[in-house]
């Protein structure tokens, strides 16, 4: 068990890979985007993520063999022990996982129909790395079953395997996570799990397919309900002028049956999406009881945070025209990754009710396809320094995200020399509380998620 090919090279197939060369496995790579296999050949990232750069650079061309090219694709197919999918999945929002019957497999039938009509070598596993609705992989093996003389538990062998690795910690966690497995017979488990034994991390066997896709989309419902929660209690405090860092700080406080985290936008590729995928098998009990799941709520509530903030922007700016600046174009702090980031959906619905002059700040703008704003965005400025030049005439600026580079600035007299070019009176709206000390200047009206006690000045 020494060749495995990933299909999907991007934010979390490309860091599995070069883990599995690491530890001296035969590592075939393909992307549908021809251009990040063809980057990879040159020793070139697609992203940043912290170690990998060393990885490549020493497997290169050795065990991690990156191709666009057909051919290669066939070899590796015959020549693997296991296919990894590691490919993003469909965005359903808060209605269409309500509203449509079943989650859409149409991509990865596709792609099967591309790779399957060459042969795989015997028995080898299909293992699928990424978000799947409840019940995908029983589709996905009656789909092979029917269109290929193929037979799972024979000719091949299915696994799922929850994809839990975090941006910016991939390469550790890869190596040091357990590893949830399902598989429809103990010849599919014993085949990957030779291969999981030589990452590293505990492996767990469930039930099933079905049963690892419940975990998956358990890990990512969980979490965000725990920030929609702390979200809910920061809107509450503010409303009744409590500050809600001081509450969580004093529950939390040796108190070990709680960990309520801080309250801040909660979105990004796997936390954005899965709780509205996983509402999809929550459909007959939301129509038996009459209101959805928990987890849809609160995913709905992070997502509301969008309307809050720019509530409080019509609020505190009465003139349209007004330059607004946004801090942190990321879905997550310190990532060089804008997908489903909730600056972009601010951006989006600040234009839609009129608001013309946005500026993004991010430190990764524009560093790779992940850091770009989008079409629709285009006419935004965009900048990665972070200088009083970024505030000349501001009206509004709100924080999105607590970048370092943000949180390093938070001293009155850093603030004043940062702000002194920016419309006076300014409002402020901090989403993540890390500006706290622009409440002490005169020309500042400052708001934070959460707190609402200490204003100076009033916005125009």
């Amino acid at each position: 068990m020494k060749s495995v090919l990933f299909i999907g090279l991007g934010r979390i197939g490309l860091p599995q890979a070069l883990v599995f060369a690491s530890k001296g496995f035969k590592v075939y790579g393909f992307d549908q985007d021809p251009k990040i296999p063809e980057q990879l050949k040159k020793g070139i990232l697609p992203f940043y993520e912290p170690g990998m750069q060393e990885l490549l650079t020493q497997h290169l061309g050795e065990n991690f063999l990156p191709s666009a090219q057909t051919q290669d694709l066939v070899t590796a197919l015959t020549q693997s022990d296991a296919l990894f999918f590691t490919l993003g999945t469909g965005v359903p929002n808060s209605q269409t996982c309500k509203t449509t019957e079943g989650f859409d497999l149409s991509p990865i039938y596709q792609l099967l129909q591309q790779l399957l009509q060459h042969p795989l070598k015997k028995a080898s596993v299909l293992v699928f790395r990424t978000t799947l609705a409840l019940g995908s992989m029983d589709r996905i093996k009656s789909y092979i079953e029917q269109n290929f003389p193929l037979t799972e538990g024979n000719e091949f062998h299915l696994a799922f395997i929850p994809e839990r690795l975090v941006e910016g910690q991939a390469i550790s966690e890869e190596e040091h996570l357990p590893k949830i497995v399902g598989t429809y017979n103990d010849q599919g488990y014993e085949k990957i799990t030779t291969i999981l034994k030589q990452l590293g991390g505990k492996i767990i066997r469930v039930r099933d397919p079905k049963t690892a896709e419940f975990c998956k989309l358990t890990d990512n419902s969980y979490r965000n309900t725990l920030f929609s929660f702390a979200n809910e209690l920061a809107l509450s405090a503010a409303d009744n002028h409590i500050d809600a860092l001081e509450v969580i700080h004093a529950v939390n406080a040796d108190y070990a049956r709680n960990n309520i985290p801080k309250p801040g936008y909660a979105s990004g590729y796997c936390l954005g999406k899965d709780p509205y995928i996983f509402e999809y098998s929550f459909q007959n009990i939301s129509q038996n009881r009459g209101f959805d799941s928990l987890w849809y709520y609160g995913r709905r509530i992070n997502d509301w945070l969008i309307d809050y903030t720019v509530d409080k922007i019509n609020k505190n700016l009465k003139n349209k025209n007004g330059k607004i600046v946004i801090l942190g174009t990321s879905f997550k702090e310190d990532i060089d990754d804008f997908r489903m980031s909730h600056s972009l959906d601010l951006a989006k619905a600040l234009i839609s009710v009129g608001y013309q002059h946005i500026t993004f700040f991010d430190p990764n703008m524009d560093l790779n396809k992940y850091t770009q704003l989008p079409e629709n965005l285009q006419n935004c400025q965009k900048t990665k320094i972070l200088d009083s030049a970024l505030f000349e005439n501001a009206e509004a600026i709100i924080i999105a995200h607590r970048h370092q580079l943000l949180r390093q600035q938070n001293a009155a007299t850093q603030l004043q020399a940062l702000l002194k070019k920016a419309h006076q009176p300014v409002y402020i709206f901090d989403g993540w509380n890390i500006w706290r000390e622009a409440a002490t200047l005169p020309f500042v009206h400052y708001e934070a998620l959460g707190y609402a006690l200490t204003t100076k000045g009033s916005a125009s």
